[in-house]
């Protein structure tokens, strides 16, 4: 019988000879690692401006209000936790998938990204309808539950309700970037994020400070600036031959197969956990911050300390997206030996950079702190607090990095587990402590949580049968292809 993927090509041997122990090059990985992550870094960074371009243009316009920017602020927060973070975390388990296609060295393996990206955009379509749902509920979240000022709440709910337009583009350019990275395309994914941020940061410029529009036209900004990033992507995709990556004829028969299809909504649920846990869990930090005497003194501090490490941690995202790639790559060839490689690589070199990068803000601290403000009560909170900062630090690369190998072997669920025990735990003695320590009783919560999950990620990594691990992957793609496929085309290329 045809594989309906791969055509009569495909291959029939036996799985297990194409589990080979293929010795890795420990100094070759480290570069491919060092080649990916750092455009992956600059990527993530690109992600992150995209979200506060249109909030500090509101801010800095000569109409701006106090009201004005605290809405605009509460709605680009509001609209992150409940819709993007959601979804960019939906779209994670392409890391997995993708690289094992890409890896599998089938003759097929560009419909298996088409069949994955029609999948993704199946699940996609599903979670916008309960995305939409939080966002026209803004105003009674930040008002009912969050408590924030009457006109307030109605400001930030109109800005919010006019990112939501910009949401499915941004899904859809995820996917795109996924695709494109797991075949270790990274250049173009850096200079599309340029290209629609100069674009959206024009559009705020045009709308606020020429033309002196209201300032919801700071999210229209943003929205209409999510449409560039797909666009150039498709004009990319269509100029390289590439198109076939993202579909193929739409067969229902293949993209809701049971089997594939619950495998592939497990991947996708687990994964949002690991990434929306750990936001969620950092929002909830900003209100106990909030929640202590004098707030704006301890929410000053709390946010200087998190500016300080939010370039260090996109840094780290990369290189895990970086290991998540090369780890899907090996397992879905059958390479369990680099695979195992990869993963001890990664995760000591980050971890081993992050005691460099902590070495080096502990040196400078007090002077960084005053590029912020001049205030000494806030600065002395600051330098209270770098010592479990320092520590969540460490272990939030390892956690970070460990998830990555995690979602290269498709053991998202193992991440997101351990990431909900760990804020379980460390959250409530987050609250307990700041009530004795202030802000460095949260901070010690925080690390609490973060040291519990890395370790225990860790832990799980080193115990891990990679051999099996291989197997699953391409065990996956006989499911994903709905047929008889028993192992990978070891004759291509």
């Amino acid at each position: 019988m045809d594989n309906p993927l791969l055509g009569a090509n495909a291959p029939t041997e036996d799985l297990q000879p194409a589990i080979q122990p293929n010795q890795p090059n420990i100094v070759d990985e480290w570069f491919a690692l060092l080649r990916i992550g750092v455009p992956l870094a600059t990527q993530n960074m690109l992600v992150m401006i995209s979200s506060t371009i249109a909030v500090i243009m509101v801010g800095n316009t000569s109409s701006a209000s106090n009201v004005n920017l605290d809405a605009s602020s509460l709605a680009s927060m509001y609209s992150n936790i409940s819709g993007l973070s959601v979804g960019t975390g939906l779209t994670f388990s392409l890391d997995t998938l993708f690289a094992n296609a890409n890896g599998s060295m089938l003759d097929g393996d560009r419909a298996l990204a088409a069949l994955y990206t029609q999948r993704s955009l199946l699940v996609l379509a599903v979670a916008f309808i309960p995305i939409a749902l939080a966002n026209a509920f803004t105003f009674h979240f930040l008002y009912f539950v969050l408590g924030q000022q009457y006109d307030i709440s109605v400001a930030a709910a109109g800005f919010a309700h006019r990112l939501l337009p910009g949401l499915p583009f941004m899904f859809i350019s995820c996917i795109m970037t996924k695709s494109l990275q797991a075949r270790s395309i990274i250049a173009p994914t850096v200079v599309i994020g340029i290209i629609s941020n100069t674009v959206n940061l024009a559009l705020c410029f045009i709308f606020l400070e020429v033309l002196h529009l209201f300032y919801y036209y700071g999210a229209w900004a943003r929205s209409i600036s999510s449409i560039i990033a797909p666009v150039l992507y498709l004009c990319y995709f269509w100029y390289h031959n590439l198109l076939d990556l993202l579909w193929r004829p739409w067969q229902g028969s293949l993209v809701c197969n049971p089997p594939a299809l619950y495998r592939f909504v497990c991947l996708s649920v687990h994964s949002c956990l690991m990434i929306v846990g750990e936001w969620w869990a950092f929002e909830f930090t900003y209100a106990m911050a909030g929640w202590l005497s004098p707030s704006d003194v301890n929410i000053a501090a709390h946010t200087i300390l998190f500016t300080l490490n939010v370039i260090k941690y996109v840094g780290y995202s990369g290189f895990a997206s970086a290991a998540s790639i090369r780890v899907g790559n090996h397992l879905g060839r059958g390479d369990s030996i680099p695979a195992k490689a990869v993963a001890v690589i990664s995760i000591t070199s980050v971890a081993a950079l992050s005691l460099i990068f902590v070495a080096v803000t502990l040196c400078f601290l007090k002077t960084l702190t005053r590029f912020y403000t001049d205030k000494q009560e806030i600065i002395d909170l600051v330098l209270s607090c770098s010592v479990p900062v320092s520590i969540s630090e460490v272990a939030y690369a390892t956690l970070m990095t460990a998830g990555g190998v995690l979602r290269g072997c498709g053991r998202q669920k193992v991440g997101s587990v351990w990431i909900a025990i760990g804020y379980a735990i460390g959250l409530p003695m987050a609250f307990l402590l700041s009530k004795s320590q202030g802000l460095g009783g949260i901070w010690w919560g925080n690390a609490l949580a973060l040291i519990i999950a890395a370790l225990a990620s860790v832990f799980y990594l080193v115990r891990v049968s990679w051999v099996g691990a291989a197997r699953e992957a391409q065990l996956g793609l006989m499911t994903d292809t709905d047929s008889s496929y028993s192992g990978p085309n070891t004759d291509k290329r």
